[in-house]
């Protein structure tokens, strides 16, 4: 059906930031950059399932101490999707201002919750889930898309191995 995983090969991923006046920066790793991606996105269910970090896990500008755990659950949620044999993919992953959103998107938008609900593990932080409205999917999506010249810069910094943002994104 497609040629996408659901974690995404680490070629797939593009790591860049926002800003946004007043606040400090997200940093996201995204791969909506792949245009089939993309689409399937558009087609159909999108999910924000938020990892809110406590504020004694956090640096002073809203970045987790460690991602440690939430590169962990992260694993987890993908290995119990791919047991599955769900269609459903992470196409991007923000981190900033206390937490960790994992946006997903999949045939079937309850894939996502199931897996959690079923799940035995207890993190320290805090779950909440989101669906991503339909009429402000586009403009959503296109947030999570890096700019054409982060693209180029990953592609020039992957070609050396990684970088400073894919460390700290808890990704090489």
């Amino acid at each position: 059906m497609s040629n996408f995983s659901i974690e995404g090969s680490q070629t797939d991923w593009t790591v860049f930031s926002r800003t946004v006046a007043g606040h400090p920066p997200v940093f996201i790793r995204s791969r909506t950059s792949n245009p089939e991606l993309r689409a399937f996105a558009e087609a159909n269910v999108m999910t924000r399932l938020r990892c809110e970090l406590p504020p004694e896990q956090l640096t002073e500008n809203g970045l987790p101490q460690s991602t440690t755990e939430l590169d962990d659950y992260e694993d987890k949620l993908i290995q119990a999707l791919t047991e599955r044999n769900a269609q459903t993919y992470l196409i991007a992953v923000v981190t900033g201002e206390g937490n960790r959103d994992l946006f997903w998107a999949g045939v079937e938008g309850s894939d996502v919750r199931e897996v959690v609900r079923a799940s035995s593990y207890n993190p320290s932080f805090k779950l909440k889930f989101a669906d991503v409205d339909v009429d402000a999917k586009s403009t959503f999506l296109n947030g999570l898309t890096a700019p054409a010249e982060a693209l180029e810069r990953a592609k020039a910094q992957a070609a050396k191995g990684g970088g400073f943002f894919s460390r700290l994104m808890g990704r090489s």
